[in-house]
């Protein structure tokens, strides 16, 4: 089963906020495997911290493509993260509790 991290930036000022926030995801959690749904032709601002890019055409340009856009995830357990959020610590914890609910949120 594969766990990874996913991020929808769909503007060139979140990919720069994503890149602080995928580094602190990776300076806790090495192994975590980030992924970025961004539009096509934002493609190249994409950080290299990121393992995977999504490109996508169709943005809204609202609040929607969050949601839109997670089922793109290629991870099977996914930790959906807004681009301005520091990770401190270790995730593991996190996508253990998907091993026994389907969906678990925070505010």
């Amino acid at each position: 089963m594969t766990h990874g991290v996913l991020y929808v930036a769909l503007e060139k000022s979140l990919l720069e906020e994503l890149a602080v926030s995928a580094d602190s995801v990776k300076g806790s959690n090495p192994d975590l495997d980030i992924a970025v749904v961004t539009r096509s032709d934002l493609v190249e601002f994409v950080p290299d911290v990121v393992d995977n890019v999504i490109s996508v055409e169709d943005s809204s340009g609202s609040f929607l493509d969050k949601v839109k856009y997670i089922s793109e995830t290629p991870f099977d357990q996914t930790l959906y993260l807004d681009t301005d959020t520091f990770i401190a610590g270790d995730l593991n914890e996190v996508f253990k509790l998907l091993d026994d609910y389907s969906l678990a949120s925070c505010l």
